[in-house]
């Protein structure tokens, strides 16, 4: 009914791991609405928890591009800057390192967003163009 090869059948039905587009096909096969299992109310929980520190990575990029609106980046600024600069206005910010900071800073360089000037191997100091 499906026109899938019996091979792909009898995986299915020893895996019980159909394709996105095997199960649409079984479904209609079927005659049964693929819609109705994709509308039951059901509350889906995250497998593992961000931990604080986590949560904190994923807003960097926003935050630091909230700098870039203002005049903070109008002058050289180090990675260290922006991490003095972040932790004075969000206090749960005090676990970030100034290495996660410098990789995206690195990228907005990329993006043309800011220009760099490497004082030393390690020293890099950033401001907008």
């Amino acid at each position: 009914m499906t026109g899938f090869h019996r091979n792909t059948i009898s995986l299915i039905e020893q895996t019980g791991n159909p394709t996105v587009s095997q199960y649409f096909e079984i479904r209609l096969a079927l005659e049964l609405d693929p819609s109705v299992c994709f509308l039951a109310n059901y509350r889906q929980k995250p497998r593992y928890k961000l931990s604080v520190s986590r949560k904190e990575h994923t807003k960097l990029t926003m935050r630091i591009d909230a700098l870039l609106n203002t005049s903070f980046f109008d002058t050289p600024k180090s990675s260290k800057d922006v991490l003095n600069e972040l932790e004075e206005n969000y206090p749960e910010a005090k676990n970030i390192q100034t290495k996660n900071i410098s990789v995206i800073l690195r990228r907005m360089v990329l993006a043309k967003k800011l220009s760099v000037n490497k004082t030393s191997p390690r020293i890099h100091l950033y401001k907008t163009k």
